[in-house]
């Protein structure tokens, strides 16, 4: 009885730490999970951080851009000469301190 007892209860011993292992490895596999989830969430907010950079920065040099006084006659003639929007022509002008024969000389290049 006494041999009974002891494989009864170490069989009980057996099934508990069985189940114990069975927990342990159910929360590795949920971390692990967890980890690869946030893994593929960073790599998709990654560009989204860069992107908002590079607007940020965008807007900033927009920004400074708009403070250069242009002419709007030199707007006029490049619009007429070159046959670009009035958008284009107000940047170029602006990014060339609103120097005309810059702004025209670039957007000839370009």
């Amino acid at each position: 009885q006494k041999r009974g007892k002891e494989c009864r209860s170490t069989m009980v011993d057996s099934s508990r730490a069985e189940a114990s292992l069975e927990k342990v490895t159910d929360y590795v596999e949920e971390k692990e999970i967890d980890s690869e989830k946030s893994k593929r969430a960073m790599s998709l907010i990654g560009p989204t951080i860069d992107r908002t950079e590079y607007e940020s920065e965008q807007y900033r040099r927009e920004k400074e851009l708009a403070k250069v006084s242009i002419r709007q006659e030199d707007v006029e003639v490049v619009v007429e000469e070159l046959g670009v929007s009035r958008e284009v022509a107000i940047h170029t002008l602006r990014a060339n301190n609103g120097d005309l024969a810059r702004a025209l000389s670039e957007l000839v290049r370009s």
